[in-house]
């Protein structure tokens, strides 16, 4: 990624968990905050990061959009767009904000959306993310995600669709263990480590087939309920 200028506007966790992968690959990026302080703290961690300040944006390449949907316009109404020249690429992240919608309220920025299908606490501690695109992306910001995972061509739409239905259902599932194992009065601690530890990484396994005689027989047991 030489002599491309990168920018990550937003330090919540998916920023965080996107900083260590490109930390590890040796990549440097600037990192935006309104709060200078906070920008500061925020790369401490990593080698390769700089802060990038409210004057400098418009010497990006690439400015990556790792907010909170309801943030995404206000920030892009924010910054002095007049003042970029060449105006730098926009990646929008935020799950909801359909990026045909910002185009057509920015007409003049050169927009790409980029989503993460998955949970940024997951993206950080094992990598191995998954990324949907409508478009087929330029080079230099292909690679910057292939640093992270793997890049997929897919409708955002669809992927707010599967983001919905895994959150559903897994806030479903947890309220379920839950209250089972309290109708048992198992202590409060203990439901705690089971949803926390146990049942991730019983997830975890049976995503990634790896899983022993135990799970196997309740797997069956389990898809002949289903019949």
């Amino acid at each position: 990624m030489e002599n491309v200028k990168i920018g990550l506007v937003g330090i919540g966790r998916l920023g965080r968990a996107m900083m260590k992968l490109w930390q590890q690959e040796g990549i440097s990026i600037g990192v935006y905050h309104p709060n200078e302080e906070k920008a500061a703290q925020f790369i401490e961690p990593f080698d390769h990061a700089y802060v990038v300040r409210e004057n400098d944006l418009n010497d990006l390449d690439i400015g990556i959009l790792a907010l909170p949907a309801k943030q995404i316009i206000s920030f892009i109404k924010s910054i002095d767009q007049s003042s970029f020249s060449p105006k730098p690429i926009m990646i929008n992240m935020a799950t909801t904000v359909l990026t045909r919608d910002l185009e057509k309220e920015f007409p003049d920025l050169e927009l790409y959306g980029v989503k993460f299908m998955g949970h940024a606490q997951d993206l950080f501690e094992h990598g191995e993310g998954l990324f949907i695109t409508e478009k087929r992306l330029p080079k230099k910001i292909e690679q910057l995600y292939i640093a992270l995972g793997k890049v997929r061509t897919e409708s955002e739409s669809t992927l707010v669709e599967i983001n919905k239905l895994a959150t559903y259902h897994g806030l479903k599932a947890a309220i379920e263990i839950e209250s089972i194992f309290l109708d048992k009065n198992i202590p409060e601690d203990y439901v705690n480590q089971a949803l926390g530890s146990i049942v991730p990484e019983i997830i975890r396994g049976y995503r990634q087939g790896n899983y022993g005689h135990f799970a196997m027989e309740m797997i069956k047991q389990i898809k002949n309920e289903r019949k």
